[in-house]
């Protein structure tokens, strides 16, 4: 709702001229409201992330701070656990060292409940070995989080 603000802006401006006589007190005092409630939210909503490879977390964690999410392991009602589990295998192709994923993503609520899940195929490759190969992997893994967002890699609305 707040994204569509702008336009709900724009709309009461014209609103006013087309029609002197228009109000639009509630409809700010709504906005207004709105904002306080997701300014709450934001200061309350935390987040923890698992994962059987470590560093395939930082890229979630770092998505998570920059949409101004709390990262730390609390038990409240407004928590939510992001469960990371990869199976990565070792290819090799063309002089390149390939590190193929499977990673699944399950996120729950405080009482455990699945609220959305996602499962994704990427590969790191390197020339220089297995290793490079996997930090290629969670480069990639970054990257297709900032490109599709955050909420459709996991699956969920946030």
């Amino acid at each position: 709702m707040k994204k569509s603000f702008t336009y709900i802006q724009n709309a009461l401006i014209v609103m006013k001229v087309l029609h002197k006589g228009f109000d639009d007190t509630k409809y700010i005092a709504w906005m207004s409201k709105v904002n306080e409630e997701y300014d709450y939210l934001l200061k309350h909503i935390s987040f923890w992330v698992n994962s059987n490879v470590k560093s395939l977390a930082e890229p979630l964690r770092s998505a998570l701070t920059k949409q101004k999410f709390i990262i730390k392991n609390v038990k409240s009602n407004m928590h939510y656990t992001v469960f990371i589990h990869a199976k990565i295998k070792k290819a090799s192709a063309y002089g390149f060292t390939l590190a193929r994923s499977e990673i699944s993503f399950v996120t729950k609520n405080y009482k455990g409940e699945v609220l959305g899940e996602n499962v994704i195929h990427v590969t790191g490759q390197s020339s220089q070995g297995y290793e490079i190969a996997r930090q290629n992997l969670v480069k990639k893994l970054h990257s297709l989080i900032q490109k599709e967002g955050i909420s459709k890699v996991l699956n969920i609305g946030i």
